[in-house]
């Protein structure tokens, strides 16, 4: 049987399942010293240093050439760096910048602690005024619900709830609250005290 050296690896083979066209031809003893031998041929890949970085990158094989003029970055996370706006320092005067742009204060630095900018008034539809703090997303949390996580020293579960005793609802100090593990609670100590007429 007929062998050959193989341009690659040198390794001797011999014809198998070539056909007499395909053994003329027939340089390498496999397709994976065929990949190699192409890959040793091809030219490297030009390289560029980053714009942001220093590291040199190499062109990326489907880029045209006009899109490797273009390329300045080796990544996305350089060209967010580039091209983000610089964000603001801290209006508290701390000399740090703010969390995200368009923002005036670091998380946690804002120093407004007064009830009047802070909390906000809310006035129920049977006229039941209660203060509440705004959140971030949208939503609000009752004064009263702060206060007593603070006296009992760990946050409250939503099924909890917080009772006013004198039944005065902007009284919010903590002598005059009281927690309740569920609304069935609440509202079976409200039974008792007479202030339902019934339980349904």
């Amino acid at each position: 049987m007929p062998t050959r050296t193989c341009l690659h690896c040198g390794e001797d083979f011999s014809r198998t399942y070539h056909a007499e066209n395909q053994w003329a031809a027939a340089r390498y003893c496999s397709h994976r010293c065929v990949a190699l031998a192409r890959h040793a041929k091809a030219p490297p890949a030009p390289t560029r240093p980053c714009a942001v970085c220093g590291e040199p990158f190499a062109k990326n094989p489907r880029y045209s050439a006009a899109q490797w003029d273009r390329a300045l970055f080796c990544s996305n996370k350089c060209r967010g760096a580039r091209l983000a706006k610089p964000r603001a320092l801290c209006a508290c005067g701390c000399g740090e910048r703010v969390s995200k742009t368009g923002s005036r204060w670091r998380q946690g630095h804002n120093p407004r602690d007064d009830r009047a900018v802070v909390f906000q008034r809310h006035v129920g539809n049977r006229g039941k005024v209660r203060w509440y703090v705004p959140t971030r997303n949208g939503s609000r949390v009752y004064w009263a619900r702060i206060v007593m996580w603070h006296k009992i020293g760990r946050e409250l579960s939503p099924a909890e709830v917080v009772d006013h005793i004198n039944g005065n609802s902007e009284d919010d100090r903590p002598e005059n609250l009281r927690l309740f593990a569920s609304h069935a609670d609440h509202m079976r100590h409200e039974y008792a005290r007479g202030r339902l007429t019934a339980m349904h």
